[in-house]
């Protein structure tokens, strides 16, 4: 099984501090790395109005994509990261979990070297998570647990009860 994901990092650009608000305590940070967002279970909403739920399992999806499996679970750089993928077959996309206090950074690679090309505006006092083949590119694609969701960022309204 082959998959590919472009990683966007929630590494800290040289010469910023960001506070690394204890979110994700020592005994739910080995959870998570094994494999249990049990946690973190349930609807997640962006400002569009797209409601995806989070498995227990660490699968992220909208509505039915067939039979899906999470792996690789990862901490990069303040961020939890893993795969879904097609189970026993092709195909796939990233997720990345933000505990509070990190940013989401987008970046690209130089020679090797992991640069900072922009941060996107997001609520960091809130846990928020990204999924895609690319990444996200705007804060409007970034996901809040229903009902935390920045009023700023939200195209609906507040007004959910329609998705």
């Amino acid at each position: 099984m082959a998959i590919f994901v472009i990683i966007i990092t929630a590494c800290t650009p040289k010469n910023e501090t960001v506070s690394q608000t204890a979110a994700v305590t020592a005994e739910g940070h080995a959870k998570i790395l094994k494999g249990d967002l049990t946690d973190f279970a349930g609807i997640w909403v962006d400002s569009f109005g797209t409601r995806s739920q989070l498995r227990a399992d660490g699968v992220f999806t909208s509505g039915s994509m067939g039979v899906l499996e999470a792996d690789g679970f990862m901490y990069d750089c303040g961020a939890y990261v893993w795969n879904v993928s097609v189970e026993e077959g092709y195909g796939g996309y990233g997720v990345m979990l933000y505990p509070p206090g990190v940013p989401i950074n987008v970046f690209y690679m130089d020679v090797m070297e992991r640069k900072i090309a922009g941060i996107i505006e997001t609520d960091t006092t809130k846990v928020r998570i990204t999924s895609g083949y690319e990444g996200v590119y705007s804060s409007g694609e970034v996901y809040y647990r229903e009902g935390e969701l920045p009023a700023e960022n939200n195209s609906s309204n507040g007004d959910l009860s329609g998705q």
